[in-house]
């Protein structure tokens, strides 16, 4: 009898919970009507950060600093300085040679794309220039394809320039 009378409660009470049975709360008498919700259709917004959140990070995104500038396997003296800053797909990098001019600084500054697979760094030039002492400015044509070999640590990114000649960059960020 006991049990009967529990079971009951309980299947009374999982009635005036189901929501197909219960009415909705009704508004005061007094109060004012809501206003109209507006028909117009969404619009469709493009949200280009999305790849974002399910591609794996690059290994090699971040900020570097030059740290070693190496010429037939011997480093170059103090007086170049730089910067490379890596993304997910593109790299901007900036050289400043002091060495070879003191006062007019070869500069090289470039923005590329670039694809990592394995130890191999595929670069392609979006914009780049170059400024040499004395010279005309030389511009990257856009498209131009650089393949570099690169070995990379926690702390350091070496691009390989050919055997014997690399610039080692440090992360700092």
């Amino acid at each position: 009898m006991r049990l009967a009378a529990v079971a009951a409660l309980a299947f009374l009470g999982a009635l005036a919970q189901d929501p197909a049975r219960r009415r909705p709360p009704q508004p005061p008498p007094d109060a004012p009507a809501l206003p109209q919700v507006s028909d117009r259709p969404m619009t469709e917004i493009e949200r280009k950060d999305l790849w974002q959140q399910f591609v794996t990070p690059s290994p090699i995104a971040g900020f570097y600093r030059l740290r070693a500038v190496v010429r037939g396997g011997a480093p170059v003296p103090a007086g170049v300085r730089g910067y490379l800053v890596v993304g997910q797909r593109h790299l901007a990098v900036h050289l400043h040679d002091e060495s070879a001019s003191p006062g007019r600084p070869a500069v090289q500054a470039s923005v590329r794309g670039y694809v990592l697979a394995g130890s191999r760094l595929q670069m392609t030039s979006e914009l780049g220039v170059r400024l040499l002492p004395g010279e005309a400015p030389v511009l990257e044509g856009q498209g131009l394809v650089e393949i570099r070999d690169v070995v990379i640590t926690a702390t350091t990114l070496r691009v390989v320039q050919s055997p014997g000649d690399y610039l080692e960059f440090e992360r700092i960020e």
